[in-house]
C-alpha cells in the first residue's frame, strides 16, 4: 500500500467526521509518512509503522471533543434508514427516561472531572503556601532577633526551616499525585467518549 492508497482508505473510514477533522487527520498522517520517508523508509514501511488502521481511526475519534463525537454519531445514523427511524422512535418515546439520565450522567462525569482538577490546583496552592510561609518566616525572624528576645527569633528561624524543608520534601509527592489525578481525568473523558465511539468494527485491510 502506498501513501495515496492509505490516505484514501483513511478518508473513507472517517468520512462521517467533520470536514475539519478529516483534513487535519489527512495532513497529520501525510506529514508523518513524509518524515519517515525522509528518514530512509519506503512508503510501504512508513505506512506499516503507523500501525493498524482501526487503531488509527479510533485514536482520531478519541482526540475529538465530545460534542463533535455526538454529531458524528448522528451523521452515521443518517446513512441507515432503519437506524434513523429507530433513533426517532427512541428519542420520542424514551425522552422522559433518557433525558434525565443523560443530564445526571453528564453532571456526575463533569463534577468528577472538575473535582480532580480542583484537587490538583489545591495541592499546588498548598505547596506554594507552605513554601511562601517558610520564606516569610525566615525573613521575619531576623527582625525578631533585633526587636525581641533571641529565643523567639530562634523559634521562628527553626519553624521557617521546617516549613521550607517540608515544601521541598512535598514537591515530588504533589507532582506524582497531580499527575495521577490528571491521568485519571483523561481516563474519565476517554470512557465517556467510548460511549459514542462504540465497539471497533473489523474492516478489510
Amino acid at each position: 500500500m502506498n501513501k495515496l492508497e492509505f490516505l484514501d482508505i483513511l478518508k473513507s473510514r472517517i468520512s462521517t467526521l467533520p470536514s475539519k477533522e478529516i483534513s487535519k487527520s489527512e495532513a497529520y498522517y501525510s506529514e508523518i509518512i513524509d518524515d519517515s520517508i525522509e528518514n530512509g523508509l519506503t512508503e510501504e514501511q512508513a505506512i506499516l509503522a503507523l500501525g493498524n488502521i482501526d487503531n488509527i481511526v479510533e485514536n482520531i475519534k478519541y482526540d475529538m471533543s465530545i460534542p463533535a463525537l455526538v454529531q458524528v454519531k448522528v451523521n452515521e445514523s443518517r446513512g441507515n434508514t432503519s437506524k434513523t427511524w429507530l433513533w426517532i422512535t427512541l428519542t420520542i418515546l424514551g425522552f422522559p427516561l433518557w433525558f434525565p439520565l443523560v443530564i445526571a450522567f453528564s453532571a456526575v462525569a463533569f463534577t468528577i472531572y472538575l473535582v480532580l482538577w480542583v484537587c490538583i490546583l489545591v495541592l499546588y496552592i498548598a505547596l506554594f503556601s507552605i513554601a511562601l510561609t517558610g520564606i516569610s518566616t525566615f525573613l521575619f525572624s531576623f527582625y525578631i532577633f533585633v526587636t525581641q528576645p533571641i529565643y523567639i527569633g530562634l523559634c521562628l528561624l527553626g519553624t521557617s526551616f521546617v516549613l521550607i524543608g517540608l515544601s521541598i520534601f512535598l514537591i515530588k509527592p504533589v507532582f506524582l499525585v497531580s499527575k495521577y489525578f490528571a491521568k485519571l481525568s483523561k481516563i474519565i473523558i476517554r470512557k465517556i467518549k467510548k460511549l459514542f465511539i462504540g465497539r471497533r468494527r473489523q474492516h478489510e485491510k
